[in-house]
């Protein structure tokens, strides 16, 4: 099947020009056929007349049965000068009579009158056919009446099909190869032509597929089968389209995170910014009346919220670094068993502190994985440090690192509160705080571990449990 535009305009333009072609013979062939009948009959206009002449001269008409058996033989003595001609002699009402062929040859007893009649006319319009009496079709005939009859004489036989015409005609044959290399000439420069007009389409595809594949990372995707030129740009034009399309609603949901985000972490700024203000203050205007605790517990109290508002402050920027385009990723091939210890070991002061229990599981799969170790390290401690402060005295969490098939499997869990199943969907959205989950926090920590696992073409998976707990899974490919 032919897929281009201008291959198939080609195609087109052949079968017109053969279409065309094939009917110009035909009109050709049948229109020299004509004039050659018109010619021969207006040539041999006066052969019956004169045949009649002669005949009557040699008393050989009307016909009796005394002469009609000369009169057979004479007309057959006629007939060697020009054997292609058939000579009948005809009653008044068309019968056949007399003929140059056997009367037991004929499929005819008789010639409708109709067509002699018009040709008897003064000036009839050429050329005129008549019954044939041998059979076949209506034939140029030459006719003249005497007393008593009618001489009809069947002027050739005109037969065979177009190939036999371009067989016997020199000029047919001549205005086929003509037709013949006008259409070879036509195919060949419209070919060119279509080619040369459709390559500024061929460009225009190519263009938007471009522009898709800035706009998406990827192509249009290849179009259907059988598609031309025109069938491709519209594929094209719908992919770019629809991918315009998602990105102005990731552009409208980026906004609206970023609304939300604004909100939330405005609120959970002016907080510590407040306590922080109202603890200076104390300070400021009673800070002789206090005595030395009550002064330190005051300071204590503001560096926990500087504190906070840095870890605040941190996270924002850590999220903003992590959506830059700029941001380049440094994979190294690392064991991840061993990231995960590493992890765990940062925390075990805080845990021992809280009373929570820190334990560690592996396997003795190879759980080695490639990756930014640094950004991995940084989504680890963001959920051990999230579980650790949702997870109560007395409880548990835990750190797993195993070999699965095809993965490698992180996976941090806890005894704490556990997170409702209408909250799941909505856990790593920025700047969405679970209370009953979570307590305080701008939400921010969740957020930057999912960026962290989506830069790595990852999958995070949360499993939760009210009263029970939690357990956040990070799944790496296997490193090939």
């Amino acid at each position: 099947m032919i897929k281009t535009l201008h291959g198939r305009l080609t195609a087109i333009v052949v079968a017109l020009f053969a279409l065309s072609s094939v009917l110009a013979l035909l009109l050709t062939s049948s229109t020299t056929r004509a004039y050659a009948e018109e010619e021969r009959q207006r040539l041999n206009a006066s052969l019956a007349a004169d045949l009649a002449s002669y005949l009557k001269q040699e008393k050989l008409i009307p016909v009796t049965n005394a002469n009609m058996e000369e009169g057979m033989e004479e007309i057959k003595r006629l007939m060697t000068v020009n054997p292609s001609i058939d000579v009948y002699l005809l009653d008044g009402k068309g019968r056949i009579v007399s003929s140059s062929t056997a009367l037991d040859d004929l499929d005819r007893e008789a010639v409708a009158l109709e067509p002699i009649d018009r040709y008897l006319q003064p000036s009839p319009r050429l050329p005129l056919k008549g019954d044939d009496p041998r059979g076949g079709d209506p034939q140029v005939f030459s006719a003249s009446r005497f007393r008593g009859g009618i001489v009809y004489v069947v002027l050739g036989r005109t037969e065979g099909t177009l190939v036999d015409a371009l067989a016997g005609s020199y000029a047919l044959r001549a205005a086929a190869a003509m037709f013949g290399g006008v259409a070879l000439f036509s195919i060949f420069s419209g070919g060119y032509i279509f080619w040369a007009l459709t390559l500024r389409m061929r460009k225009l595809v190519a263009k938007v597929d471009g522009l898709s594949t800035e706009l998406a990372g990827t192509g249009t995707g290849e179009a259907p089968h059988g598609c031309d030129e025109i069938d491709g740009l519209d594929h094209a034009f719908d992919s770019m389209a629809m991918r315009l399309r998602s990105l102005v609603e990731a552009l409208q949901q980026a906004d609206t995170e970023r609304r939300d985000l604004v909100a939330n972490v405005t609120h959970d700024l002016r907080t510590p910014i407040a306590g922080l203000r109202g603890y200076l203050e104390t300070l400021l205007m009673r800070g002789e009346a206090l005595d030395p605790a009550e002064r330190k517990d005051h300071l204590e109290t503001a560096t926990r919220q500087i504190d906070r508002l840095s870890g605040l402050i941190d996270g924002l920027l850590e999220l903003a670094r992590l959506d830059s385009a700029r941001l380049e990723l440094h994979p190294e091939p690392f064991v991840a068993a061993e990231l995960a210890q590493d992890v765990l070991q940062e925390f075990r002061l805080r845990a021992k502190e809280k009373g929570v229990e820190l334990r560690l599981k592996t396997d003795d799969g190879d759980t080695m994985i490639e990756a930014d170790i640094g950004l991995i390290q940084r989504a680890l401690a963001n959920l051990v440090e999230n579980a650790l402060r949702h997870t109560p005295s007395g409880g548990w969490i835990e750190m797993a690192a195993t070999r699965e098939p095809g993965v490698v499997r992180l996976s941090v869990g806890d005894s704490g509160k556990g997170i409702a199943p209408e909250d799941l969907e909505q856990v790593f959205e920025r700047g969405v705080r679970i209370e009953d989950a979570k307590g305080g926090g701008a939400g921010l920590g969740l957020a930057i571990v999912r960026r962290i696992v989506e830069l790595h073409g990852a999958e995070i998976r949360v499993q939760s449990e009210v009263g029970v707990g939690s357990r956040f899974c990070l799944f790496f490919p296997v490193r090939a």
